[in-house]
């Protein structure tokens, strides 16, 4: 590469990291002041109605004693090793998820009701879910994930099993994102020991072990992708990015979503490929995109070939942002789900070019009505997005068996109490509450001192363990949040969809942290000198 074309593959590199890390702040600071000022109850029932209670000084409060729980957690940690703090929490959390499990009657709803009946079906041989007007046939992209459930229902359907399945999914997604954290910060152990904490503390994922519905082992499959990912950008095997490429794949097969995690993989190997001029990086993108592309092609036409339903596919994505730009009923927030992609897909003979013209239609309409009154808009999208983030336990409790399901779900005294909104669960709200503004304050602190070229001076000690390159490994999280907040604020949107965006910031915030920490350390040390 010349001269010319190095200076300007250093041009953009600074560009788009300038650019991302400004969306990421302007992003995160919305969140954060929302967080202070606004804490949303999702009611535990059918309707979902957001409530917006306006946080009191107790937060301030609340906050407080978080933090000192951190640093007290620092000061009793201090001479044991990260592995054996991780295997504590990993015991604790088994014993937890196994007294939810056990306590509490399985049950499914809604989505994973529809999909988990169609893996009994299928794997009797009954493809009638593709019949016109039926589910399968509607959102064929829900066969990777019914795939996952049809190879556990060879073995066993006890709804336990799946529960117990995906708490053991969290256990590695809180594994992966240890041993990332040990990779970008091999210089900081503090925080690598907060990181572990924060996983373990962030309840939304813990209770979401009863939604059987994609999101967690998804999410652990991205998650194991990034850390192999990283292993082969620190100079690992070529075996691990082949693993990193199959993972992601199968995420993307899992739950849709998950395409914001690999485009920000992508985005993370151009900065690599820009930074590094080596087109290797390169490569590596088009085998992701070939093996995302290899699986989203062969789940559906195995179905075909073995089905013999010549099914399409499905509702048309652009019937959700559709769906995430309307108004709803009076009870749940503007943007979340109303039922419209069902309605229209059904009421246009399950047609997806006439649903796609349709909701185009619709968005074209919509459009000029939100330029024409911004405060409306300002109020819609306030209202969308506060009821979704400002939620500190992300609809976890709701995807559990709420009353709406039956009284008797669970007699257990304790979980009771959690799931009907009773005091226990007030006290796990505000703690969440408190780390999640943990997370977002700790994140824009980071991002402001250790990513914005106004502060370059700063991070000397990442350079000076050898790697320049451990900013754009974090980045990742950073863009991952940053697509996931676009996506759901122009699509739809709920609670259920969005806390691992929030989760993944962990790692940004524990990093701060430390710092502080180190800082009192310092300044402790050079007073004893003093004296």
């Amino acid at each position: 590469m010349n001269g010319k074309n190095h200076k300007l593959s250093d041009t953009l590199y600074h560009i788009a990291i300038t650019i991302m890390t400004f969306f990421a702040i302007f992003f995160l600071l919305q969140l954060a002041i929302g967080s202070l000022i606004y804490r949303v109850f999702i009611t535990l029932d059918w309707k979902e109605a957001p409530i917006y209670y306006h946080n009191s000084f107790l937060i301030v409060l609340e906050c407080a004693g978080l933090l000192l729980m951190l640093f007290l957690y620092r000061r009793v940690t201090k001479n044991i090793s990260d592995g054996k703090i991780f295997i504590f929490f990993v015991f604790a959390y088994i014993v937890a998820g196994l007294y939810l499990i056990l306590r509490t009657e399985p049950y499914l709803r809604s989505d994973p009701y529809m999909i988990f009946k169609y893996v009994e079906r299928f794997n009797e041989g009954d493809y009638s879910g593709f019949d016109k007007g039926y589910y399968m046939n509607m959102f064929p992209y829900q066969l990777g994930f019914l795939t996952y459930e049809r190879l556990v229902a060879l073995f066993t359907t006890n709804l336990r099993v799946f529960y117990f399945l995906n708490l053991l999914w969290v256990v590695l997604i809180n594994f992966c994102q240890w041993r990332i954290v040990k990779h970008i910060f091999p210089f900081s152990e503090v925080t690598v020991k907060y990181t572990i904490l924060m996983s373990f503390l962030f309840v939304p994922m813990f209770f979401s072990i009863t939604w059987m519905y994609g999101q967690i082992p998804g999410f652990s499959l991205l998650c194991l992708s990034f850390l192999m990912l990283v292993r082969y950008l620190k100079g690992g095997k070529k075996y691990n990015l082949f693993l990193s490429v199959c993972f992601a794949a199968i995420s993307y097969q899992l739950k849709m979503n998950y395409m914001i995690g690999i485009i920000a993989m992508i985005i993370l190997l151009v900065l690599f490929g820009l930074k590094k001029k080596n087109l290797r990086y390169f490569v590596a993108i088009g085998l992701l995109v070939l093996a995302v592309g290899i699986l989203k092609s062969a789940v559906p036409g195995y179905y075909k070939w073995v089905s013999g339903y010549n099914f399409g596919e499905g509702t048309p994505y652009i019937s959700y942002i559709a769906m995430g730009l309307q108004e709803n009923d009076g009870t749940r927030a503007p943007g979340w789900y109303n039922g419209y992609v069902f309605d229209v897909f059904i009421e246009n003979d399950s047609d997806p070019d006439a649903v796609n013209d349709l909701s185009i239609q619709y968005i074209k309409k919509r459009i000029p009505e939100f330029i024409k009154d911004p405060e409306y808009t300002f109020v819609f999208f306030r209202d969308k997005i506060t009821a979704a983030w400002c939620d500190p336990m992300f609809q976890s409790i709701w995807s559990g068996p709420i009353p709406d399901d039956g009284p008797d779900r669970t007699n257990d005294p304790v979980l009771k109490n959690i799931y009907k909104g009773g005091r226990i669960y007030e006290g796990i709200e505000a703690g969440m509450n408190a780390l999640n503004i943990v997370i977002l304050f700790g994140s824009i602190f980071f991002l402001f001192r250790k990513r914005l070229p106004i502060f370059k001076n700063n991070g000397s000690e990442w350079r000076s363990e050898g790697s320049d390159s451990f900013f754009d490994l974090v980045l990742f999280y950073a863009i991952f949040f940053i697509g996931g907040y676009i996506f759901h604020g122009i699509s739809e949107v709920k609670g259920q969809y969005i806390y691992m965006y929030m989760y993944g910031l962990i790692p940004l915030a524990a990093y701060m942290m430390s710092e502080i920490d180190i800082k009192n350390s310092k300044n402790k040390k050079r007073n004893t000198n003093e004296d």
